[in-house]
């Protein structure tokens, strides 16, 4: 019976009769109970994990297939022993060709552990195959039960549930590996777990450290040389200065004393008899076990003997790591403004999704007005709606996002109630830099966002949680070794707006974090140190009162915004520890817009925006002017945009930007149907108003080169009357710097049902990538 395990001799039976004497009443009654329970229940008290009682799909493992389906142990500490593993099968036959075992290393580094003993024959459902004796499962670890190419028939299901009953902690995964060995030497991974029981008893009793000390590092700076051990050592037990030596160094050649850090037992300090100068390199550190008070644990471990590689300090080094540092904040720093700004505008953003980083429009097929309003510091850029845009391998992350309003809504006759909304975004950004003459860097910094926030007419209160990663591969030379920075921080960011009357408004943002930073120096040496940050932003907008004598449709307004985000690494010996690079940013524009509407129905949208900044801290510092503008045009069908931008002066060395954009679109008449165009080329940094203001851009170093990108798109929509929705074949072509896509699909709009669908080939190639990568792509929307 599927979900049932069979019983074995040890089992108890309910058919049988309980004969019951009146002096063993008690005891044999409580024995058939506990015997009705076990019949009832789909699993046993000696199952530790299974999911063979989950539905079973209609396919099953292949002839001719290898498979690893990997399960977690939980986290007893003694572990637990392994008695045997059940497999379900959907036909009897024989075990020929039918091997099962246990391994490790899933799927490039596979070690078997154990081979099991197949049953007698293969009978429909579950199938024991037991273990050898004493085969021992560590506590909190991934396995995996491996089978042969004889696994034909082995049932599979799409449900990543367990069944109830397990033992505490332990998981199966919910997809598995397989391979055709005679096609491919590579394992892939897919859905559908195959179905499976682990057997076996929790142990019980203390475990015993047999775990030996590591060496972590070991840090040169002048002449102490300091080694970091994984856990705390016995301090009686401190070796002859003998049993270590320095080879490698320019001056110091022998170790003189030995001592253990105060406080701090993972340390050991050795005294050089010279200082190791400055950003050495080739210098090693030898220990072997004297034989006498050897380095040991509290449980008599002993280090082993090693040579490492000895981190010298290097002033070049420290700089560059700070300097990484400052341009990770700088990105933290325009990742929250950009993040939570966004949330902070007069009017909630409205229910939205972007899928595979495309944002998926209105599903009424009527023009959107907004996106050619008067857009002030805190707007979106309004140009890609309801257009589409080419995703590069982390294009997901540079656009993706969601909101999602609950409660009430905007035009509810309740306005004293909160707007209520979640949202989430992700985004991905790249940088580089030469922080001394010699040292180049150049790294990317990813971060996932989540927040939820209600808003009333007076206020906005929220708060959002987010986790950014960074890599940034730095060369303190052209000709040196590269090595790698790598950042992970979580932070909290409570936010909020006040208005202070009908006119002006207040905003902050608070952010707190921590996290670690690593710097990679080789294969056998890094630094870890842990990292902190806090940050504060505080801005006010207020709309002028027309001091002059305006045109009709024109607003003024002015935006003041004071930011601080600071890093901190902890105390210590290594090229990243104490550092506390800090950001500041303190901004004011003026901006001004006159919407000028036709008799004739069209609309044009001058506008223009003048802002000042003053950048401060460890990065960027000085003053810089820059100046946007441009204008929209729109008729009932066709839209169009200029924009540019340029820094007209900043005092900081080399700093420079400027970027121009035009936009033009043809829309498809308001049900959707008929021709649609748009084109959209762009040269320089983005042109969106203030953007290295009020947005993500920092000013560039004067070598840099800007980047320039085209995007045309053609469709033309067709009534589908049996659905009541159009049917939109279209062709896309989009260049960005050194990639380009092509982009041929359909898409479908349903008014009716709220749905929108896509479905499109692309063929992506990058000049620096010589691989070629096509994808089919389904995008698909619905709106509640």
């Amino acid at each position: 019976m599927v979900g049932s395990p069979p019983f074995n001799s040890e089992s108890p039976r309910v058919s049988e009769t309980c004969r019951i004497r009146w002096v063993r009443a008690f005891r044999l009654l409580f024995g058939c109970a506990w015997a009705v329970i076990a019949f009832a229940s789909p699993v046993s008290a000696d199952v530790l994990v299974s999911n063979i009682g989950q539905t079973t799909l209609s396919f099953f493992a292949e002839a001719g297939f290898e498979y690893g389906q990997g399960f977690v142990t939980g986290s007893n500490a003694a572990g637990y022993t392994l008695k045997s593993v059940e497999l379900e099968f959907n036909a009897a036959r024989n075990t020929s060709g039918l091997t099962v075992r246990l391994a490790t290393g899933f799927p490039d580094s596979i070690t078997v552990i154990a081979t099991m003993t197949n049953p007698s024959s293969i009978s429909v459902g579950a199938n024991t195959f037991t273990a050898p004796s004493g085969t021992t499962l560590t506590a909190g670890t991934s396995y995996f039960i491996y089978t042969s190419t004889g696994a034909q028939g082995v049932r599979r299901t799409a449900s990543d549930n367990e069944d109830s009953g397990a033992a505490v902690g332990w998981s199966i995964e919910n997809t598995v590996y397989s391979k055709n060995p005679i096609f491919s030497a590579d394992f892939t991974e897919s859905t559908n777990a195959l179905k499976i029981r682990i057997n076996g008893t929790v142990k019980t009793g203390t475990v015993p450290d047999t775990t030996a000390p590591t060496l972590l590092r070991a840090v040169a700076n002048d002449r102490t040389l300091t080694l970091t051990f994984s856990e705390a050592l016995d301090t009686d037990n401190v070796p002859a200065a003998s049993a270590f030596s320095i080879s490698g160094a320019q001056s110091a050649s022998s170790i003189t004393a030995v001592k253990f850090r105060t406080g701090n037992s993972r340390v050991v300090d050795l005294t050089l008899n010279a200082a190791v100068g400055e950003g050495e390199t080739g210098v090693t550190v030898t220990y072997t076990q004297p034989g006498t008070n050897d380095l040991q644990d509290g449980a008599a471990n002993k280090v082993a003997n090693f040579t490492r590689t000895v981190i010298t300090l290097s002033e070049e080094r420290i700089q560059t790591s700070r300097s990484i540092l400052t341009t990770v904040g700088a990105q933290l720093l325009s990742s929250a403004l950009e993040n939570i700004g966004g949330r902070l505008g007069d009017t909630p953003p409205q229910t939205s999704l972007s899928l595979a980083g495309v944002r998926v429009p209105s599903v009424s097929g009527e023009p959107d007005d907004s996106n050619f309003e008067r857009c002030h510091f805190d707007c979106r850029d309004q140009l890609d709606k309801p257009g589409y845009r080419r995703i590069d391998s982390n294009g997901i992350l540079n656009s993706g996002e969601f909101s999602l309003n609950i409660g009430a809504t905007e035009g509810d006759a309740n306005h004293l109630a909160p707007h209520w909304s979640v949202w989430g975004r992700a985004d991905f950004s790249s940088f580089e830099g030469e922080p001394t003459p010699n040292a180049h860097y150049d790294g990317n910094s990813k971060s996932g966002w989540f927040g939820i926030d209600a808003r009333a007419d007076s206020w906005i209160a929220g708060v959002a949680l987010s986790r950014t990663l960074s890599e940034t591969d730095y060369r303190l030379d052209a000709s040196g070794e590269p090595e790698r920075l790598k950042t992970s921080l979580t932070a909290l960011y409570p936010y909020g707006r006040w208005v202070l009357d009908e006119k002006s408004a207040l905003h902050a943002i608070v952010g707190i974090g921590s996290g670690e930073v690593h710097n990679v120096l080789d294969e056998s040496s890094q630094e870890q140190s842990d990292l902190s940050m806090r940050m504060l932003s505080v801005g006010v907008r207020r709309q002028l009162e027309p001091f002059l004598a305006l045109p009709e449709g024109m607003e003024l307004s002015v935006r003041v915004e004071a930011s601080l985000m600071r890093l901190k690494t902890q105390a210590g010996d290594e090229n990243i520890d104490g550092l506390t690079p800090e950001i500041g940013r303190i901004r004011l524009g003026l901006e001004g817009s006159r919407r000028i509407r036709r008799d004739d129905g069209t609309v044009i949208v001058p506008f223009f925006d003048l802002s000042a900044r003053r950048d401060s801290g460890d990065g960027l510092e000085g003053f810089g002017l820059e100046v946007a503008g441009g204008a929209r045009y729109r008729t009932d069908r066709v839209q169009l945009e200029f924009r540019g931008r340029v820094l007209l002066t900043h005092t900081g060395r080399g700093v420079r930007e400027s970027g121009l954009s035009v936009t033009a679109k043809y829309l498809p008449e308001s049900d959707g149907r008929g021709l649609s165009l748009s084109f959209r080329p762009h040269w320089g940094i983005a042109a969106n108003g203030s953007g290295a203001l009020w947005r993500d851009e920092m000013p560039r170093p004067e070598q840099l080169s800007d980047a320039s990108s085209f995007d045309a798109r053609i469709g033309y929509g067709f009534d589908l009357p049996s659905t009541g929705g159009v049917v939109t074949p279209f062709a896309e072509n989009i260049h960005r710097g050194d990639s380009r896509t092509l982009r041929v699909g359909t898409r479908f709009d349903a008014p009716r049902d709220n749905l929108v669908m896509q479905l499109a080939g692309e063929q992506h190639r990058n000049t620096a990538d010589t691989a070629q990568r096509d994808s089919i792509r389904l995008d698909f929307s619905v709106r509640f």
